[in-house]
């Protein structure tokens, strides 16, 4: 996918900073679910 956009002609400034946004809000995410009171359960609970 990566290649195919390169190729397309997209800027790798433009994909560097949509990736840093990406993982920024997946950390963010994080930060919001994962908190100090969160337990084992949440981990090993395999909702399927």
């Amino acid at each position: 996918m990566i290649g195919k956009l390169l190729q397309a002609g997209a800027k790798q400034q433009v994909m560097a900073t949509i990736g840093m946004f990406m993982f920024f809000i997946f950390c963010f995410w994080g930060y919001k679910i994962l908190t100090p009171d969160t337990g084992k359960d949440v981990f090993f609970d395999a909702h399927f």
